[in-house]
């Protein structure tokens, strides 16, 4: 490998890496917004979950009377389920790409074959 290819490919494996690093970052801004809500028992009981399926917020309807205690329980798990659910849902779609190598990006197989040839460009730099 030529001295000047192996800087091509160093320097586009850095960039590889500053875009995989970007999109990572964005992903777990994104996830950090992701807030579900379910409802239960003819709407009486409103959960909302973070992308953890963390209860964040539970609300019941004025009519929430009508209800035992058992019944109110029930519904708010049943709720916080569904809701923790679809959150997970939601976020293996927001990181599955970024779980994907980019091509720019080397295997460890492809980077360890490359060493000999890095560390000679990095001692001429």
């Amino acid at each position: 490998m030529s001295n000047e290819h192996a800087g091509e490919r160093l320097s586009t494996m850095i960039d590889g890496f500053a875009e995989h690093l970007e999109r990572v970052k964005q992903a777990q801004e994104q996830r950090a917004q992701v807030v579900v809500e379910a409802h239960a028992a003819d709407d009486r009981v409103t959960v909302h979950v973070n992308a953890d399926g963390a209860l964040v917020d539970l609300r019941f309807a004025d009519d929430i009377v009508q209800l035992d205690y058992d019944e109110i329980a029930a519904a708010v798990l049943t709720a916080a389920r569904e809701a923790a659910v679809t959150a997970a849902d939601r976020v293996r779609k927001l990181i599955a790409p970024v779980q994907q190598r980019p091509s720019a990006i080397p295997t460890i197989a492809e980077l360890t074959a490359d060493i000999p040839e890095l560390r000679a460009l990095l001692a001429r730099s």
